[in-house]
């Protein structure tokens, strides 16, 4: 009875591992960021920056005409991220 007793508790705890492992959780093969810059009203052509938490080189783009932007080349960058735009909204920058 007691080694049926250590059979599942052993069984138990790997199952319970098994649930914490990292290696369950799917990783994007290509990440990206992407959103839309707006303050009330979406920013056309924004120039947007996104500077990377590990230090690495700062990426750019231009935001589209209802303020959409993306990153698909994340590589040498890794979170937190930092996303700056700058851009005019009305006339007014």
């Amino acid at each position: 009875m007691v080694k049926l007793l250590k059979l599942i508790s052993a069984l138990a705890l790997s199952v319970v591992l098994l649930a914490c492992s990292d290696n369950v959780r799917p990783v994007a093969s290509d990440p990206s960021l992407g959103g839309v810059i707006a303050v009330g009203a979406p920013i056309a052509n924004a120039q947007v920056t996104l500077l990377c938490g590990n230090g690495g080189s700062p990426k750019s783009t231009t935001a589209d005409s209802n303020g959409g932007y993306s990153f698909t080349d994340l590589s040498g960058c890794s979170a937190p991220y930092v996303v700056k735009a700058v851009g005019d909204v009305g006339g007014t920058q």
